[in-house]
């Protein structure tokens, strides 16, 4: 581990790293971060994030029930596969803002890597910052297909299943790369609240992923 840089009160002057049991240098230590572009990065995630909650709060509050005309399928298999994979992305989206922000406000917590967490342009955790707003983008397009599901004709219905199912799948992808904490640290490494997010946007991402693969199943 590198000697932190300190001053004789002993507050850290620069960050400082050492090596993960993976072999990777990780954060170990911070100054404390410049409020302006720290906070600035954490309120533009709680923003576009309780955006797309309350987005998907709205959608499913108007989700209309499935026609018996849609595709030859069970329309009450479907409607439940529809409001399951409302309920998981929600759940997504909760966890998944809430590791975004606890991150990159607390990225000692998350013992961030040291490539994420370097300023590459601006400022520190400015790369993990970046991550967020296109999956974001990515759930939003997600909720508007499956809002629109039982209006849709069949081929249609057929074509936007397959399209759900593959944004899942991109979905799942990004919340793996969250879960890349545990390739430098087992979880007991991380303090309870940390572990919290990360697990719970595996999990949430993963179960959208199931139901969306059975949605497209359905219309196979």
């Amino acid at each position: 581990m590198a000697s932190p840089s300190s001053n004789e009160l002993g507050a850290v002057l620069a960050p400082t790293f050492m090596r993960a049991s993976s072999g990777q240098w990780m954060l170990a230590a911070e100054p404390a971060p410049e409020f302006i572009p720290r906070g600035l990065m954490v309120l533009l995630v709680l923003v576009q994030g309780i955006a797309v909650i309350a987005f998907t709060l709205l959608h499913r509050a108007r989700l209309q029930p499935t026609p018996a005309s849609t595709g030859g399928v069970s329309p009450a298999q479907c409607d439940r596969l529809l409001r399951s994979a409302f309920g998981w992305l929600l759940a997504s989206m909760l966890f998944h803002t809430a590791h975004y922000a606890d991150n990159i406000w607390d990225p000692v917590k998350y013992r961030e890597p040291q490539w994420l967490y370097q300023a590459w342009l601006f400022t520190e955790m400015e790369l993990t910052f970046a991550f967020f707003s296109p999956l974001c983008f990515v759930l939003l397009v997600s909720v508007d297909l499956l809002s629109a599901f039982p209006g849709l004709r069949p081929a249609h219905a057929k074509s936007a299943a397959r399209t759900i199912w593959h944004l899942s799948l991109l979905h799942l992808a990004a919340s793996a790369l969250s879960g890349g904490h545990y390739a430098l640290e087992a979880p007991p490494s991380f303090v309870l609240s940390a572990n919290l997010t990360i697990m719970g946007e595996l999990i949430a991402s993963s179960w959208l992923a199931v139901e969306a693969w059975r949605l497209d199943r359905l219309f196979r």
